[in-house]
């Protein structure tokens, strides 16, 4: 009864995350996919950059995949569940897998795109350039 009780609470929670980010969410992010959660980002420009800030704690950079495209970025990833003989009592943090696609209000240089991955945030620094894009670029973690 009371293992029933707590899924049944956590789809709510879920459903009420998912209703919350659908209506907050701002023009420039493509709503998350079905069967996935949506980390919470901040994006930003300033003079001379566009920066991608991603909150994904307990997510391992090998599990992590950043994709440059035309005029938008991709980052997907996954957190993966702690396996275990545990019975819980509460779950609130998310497992699975997620992607994020956010329109890029410019465009950007392919060739000075960083991307760094400390305590839990993914910063993903793109220079702004004038000209054409590539179709597609992967960037490497650092």
């Amino acid at each position: 009864m009371g293992q029933k009780r707590l899924e049944s609470l956590r789809e709510l929670i879920i459903l009420r995350d998912k209703m919350g980010r659908y209506f907050e969410r701002e023009e420039h992010a493509a709503p998350p996919l079905p069967g996935t959660w949506a980390p919470p980002v901040d994006l930003y420009e300033t003079d001379e950059t566009v920066v991608l800030l991603l909150e994904i704690p307990g997510v391992e950079e090998k599990d992590v995949r950043i994709e440059l495209g035309e005029n938008h970025i991709t980052v997907q990833g996954q957190r993966r569940a702690h396996g275990g003989e545990e019975s819980y009592l509460c779950v609130e943090r998310n497992h699975g897998p997620f992607q994020r696609t956010f329109r890029l209000p410019t465009l950007v240089d392919d060739k000075d795109v960083r991307a760094e991955f400390r305590q839990g945030i993914l910063k993903v620094s793109m220079k702004k350039q004038k000209g054409e894009s590539p179709e597609y670029v992967r960037v490497k973690i650092s």
